[in-house]
């Protein structure tokens, strides 16, 4: 496996020499985008419920990194998804939110010029069986 940071791998039984990506022998695929989740892999986890300002908000190791290198050698798109229920049970809001993922695009950018994240999509459902989760 590649190991671009603690938390995001990719397995080099897909990846080909010139970076491209194949299963099996006659299909090749080159993946559209990436998709990232937010706590635990770009974020350390804080736990229940969740970062809810951005003093709390830390990445994890080399996530900047990872993310810029994901870029510059694929230069496929990263899209983060995350459940944020603390937006739904009121306790921060949707602005408040999206305070704090510029705070991640500006602590990403630091650690890496290429490290960014081209979408963000939220779900603040705190519905257990919500199908957007």
């Amino acid at each position: 496996a590649i190991l671009f940071s603690s938390k995001i791998v990719m397995t080099t039984s897909a990846l080909q020499a010139n970076g491209s990506i194949h299963f099996g022998h006659h299909s090749p695929f080159m993946p559209k985008l990436v998709l990232v989740d937010r706590d635990g892999v770009i974020n350390e986890d804080v736990g229940s419920p969740g970062v809810i300002c951005k003093s709390q908000f830390e990445l994890t190791p080399n996530a900047g990194e990872a993310i810029g290198k994901l870029k510059r050698t694929f230069n496929w798109p990263v899209v983060l998804i995350t459940n944020q229920s603390c937006v739904g049970k009121g306790l921060l809001t949707l602005s408040e939110l999206e305070k704090i993922h510029i705070h991640m695009q500006s602590l990403l950018l630091q650690e890496d010029s290429w490290a960014t994240i081209d979408r963000i999509y939220v779900c603040t459902s705190v519905e257990e069986r919500d199908i957007r989760k």
